[in-house]
């Protein structure tokens, strides 16, 4: 697993995603539940780690801990995506003409 499982990101909009891939690869290569925070320990970023530290012994070796745990400290909750989707893009007056011809091809 350990040349198969992904870095995770330094972005915080790309953590989700790197969760979802995991899960993936760990149901596609059938992984047992009480390996899997084990074997993402190692890829997560140095940030991620500095985070998971202050985590009990316990709730740190269980996967679904650690994930809703990273969450919650990244603050990447649904209502936070959901916000950062409605939210209007900044787009400059000059650029406008150019995205909009784009969508009408």
């Amino acid at each position: 697993m350990r040349h198969v499982l992904p870095k995770m990101l330094s972005e915080n909009a790309g953590i989700p995603q790197f969760f979802e891939t995991v899960e993936k690869l760990f149901l596609m290569y059938e992984v047992p539940d009480d390996i899997k925070s084990k074997l993402l320990l190692p890829v997560l970023t140095a940030q991620a780690k500095a985070q998971v530290n202050r985590m009990s012994v316990e709730s740190m070796g269980t996967y679904s801990e650690l994930k809703r745990f990273l969450l919650a400290e990244y603050k990447l909750t649904p209502r936070e995506f959901k916000v950062r989707l409605t939210l209007p893009l900044k787009v400059p007056v000059r650029m406008r003409g150019i995205i909009l011809t784009s969508y009408a091809i």
